[in-house]
């Protein structure tokens, strides 16, 4: 009992590209630290994504309330009109709110797996390539 063991290198895997023999320390801290990079991004991408549906909610009752006030269906008109440019307009500004986040999610994913992102002649099309 007195005799104390290192443990030694692992095995390789029987997988191939998939070894453990360099797992230690550091390898631990890299997955550490990008698994929280990744929780801090989709942390802000559920807060703006709250934060959209919550002034949404409010901004909807706000209009149903005005709704029941219009006399005629003229005022109602022109109270839906209105409501209906708000939520284009917010809708518009949420997307944007959402790249910047969703931009670094995507990057820490990427960073994370390895990958880097290419752009091909198609701007609207990227390709992963592995590393």
């Amino acid at each position: 009992m007195n005799e104390v063991t290192m443990p030694g290198k692992a095995e390789p895997s029987s997988i191939p590209m998939w070894t453990f023999d360099h797992v230690g320390l550091d390898a631990t801290r890299q997955f550490w630290d990008r698994s929280q990079t990744i929780a801090s991004a989709l942390a802000a991408w559920n807060s703006e994504v709250a934060h959209f549906v919550s002034q949404r909610i409010s901004r909807n009752g706000e209009t149903i309330g005005q709704m029941a006030q219009c006399q005629n269906w003229s005022e109602a008109f022109k109270t839906e009109a209105q409501w209906l440019r708000v939520a284009i307009d917010d809708y518009v500004k949420g997307t944007s709110r959402l790249m910047e986040p969703n931009t670094k999610f995507m990057g820490n994913l990427l960073n994370a797996s390895g990958g880097t992102v290419e752009q091909s002649s198609n701007p609207t099309s990227s390709k992963r390539t592995e590393s």
